[in-house]
């Protein structure tokens, strides 16, 4: 019996297996963009009213579309909350202030957006790749940051946006 038809086969499940684990990763990455975009809009929403942040987050992110469905993400999947930047002495780092993000509504004193998705999968190298539990997660924040009021410093660019 010829050697290369025993070779043939672990090549076979190799290949099957890389291309499950890009299938993944596409997956993930996705995933994180629908995220992102629903945080960004959230934010963007917040930085206007606190109400309906969830509804311009969701179908932001909704727009989306992972491997060949669209994204499905929910209200239960949006916070709110208080992101602390860096102060002016620029030693602490950017986080979540104490108690935040939390659960909807969004309250007056919030200025970020957090954006919980998640996404089923069903691969057949499942356990291998770790994703035994069915889902592919992803977690974005997105920060409305104080506007700059000097005329003589550099702006960062900006797309203008309207509700």
């Amino acid at each position: 019996m010829n050697l290369d038809a025993y070779a043939v086969a672990p090549l076979v499940l190799l290949l099957a297996f890389v291309i499950e684990l890009s299938r993944l990763y596409v997956q993930k990455n996705e995933l994180q963009t629908a995220s992102d975009a629903a945080a960004l809009s959230g934010a963007l929403h917040l930085s206007v009213t606190t109400t309906h942040v969830s509804d311009s987050a969701i179908a932001a992110g909704n727009r989306n579309r992972i491997l060949t469905h669209n994204a499905s993400l929910v209200v239960g999947d949006v916070m709110c909350g208080v992101w602390d930047g860096l102060p002016v002495n620029g030693t602490t780092p950017n986080t979540w202030h104490a108690g935040s993000p939390h659960a909807l509504p969004c309250v007056s004193t919030d200025n970020a957006v957090q954006v919980t998705g998640s996404d089923p999968t069903s691969y057949l190298f499942a356990g291998v790749l770790n994703a035994t539990s069915g889902n592919v997660g992803a977690v974005a924040a997105a920060w409305v940051a104080p506007t700059v009021d000097k005329t003589n410093c550099i702006k960062p660019l900006a797309v203008d946006y309207s509700l």
